[in-house]
């Protein structure tokens, strides 16, 4: 499937357009380094138009316990996951989490979560 082909399938069946929405803006701790880091990170999804409200109502409703899951991800995180070009390893661990929250969309047959992107900052040191 060419992506000419994919951008005619968007268009053509209403619901099919990927979206993104904002899951978490947190900072987000670790010290398995034995040192405390904080990381300012934004977490998104990108879901199929049809699902945007139903994800965004489930955010909007478990956002606390979203985020604490989502930041046991980090505190559990090996160090050198922080230093990877495209955070593969968090993307991975957190695209897991979200679509077991999430689900699947039964009658399309596949995720909900199209897929997950991280935008994190370079951590700083918090202890002394």
């Amino acid at each position: 499937v060419s992506a000419v082909q994919m951008a005619h399938a968007d268009e053509s069946h209403p619901g099919d357009k990927i979206v993104e929405t904002l899951v978490v803006d947190a900072k987000m701790p670790n010290n398995k380094s034995g040192v405390s880091y904080i990381y300012a990170t934004e977490i998104y999804v990108q879901v199929r138009e049809r699902h945007l409200e139903k994800v965004k109502a489930e955010i909007e409703q478990f956002q606390n316990e979203i985020k604490a899951d989502l930041t046991a991800i980090w505190r559990s995180a090996e160090p050198q996951y922080f230093q990877e070009p495209k955070l593969e390893n968090l993307t991975r661990k957190v695209t897991a989490q979200l679509n077991e929250r999430f689900g699947d969309d039964k009658e399309h047959n596949e995720p909900v979560v199209h897929k997950v992107v991280i935008v994190m900052s370079t951590g700083f040191r918090i202890d002394s």
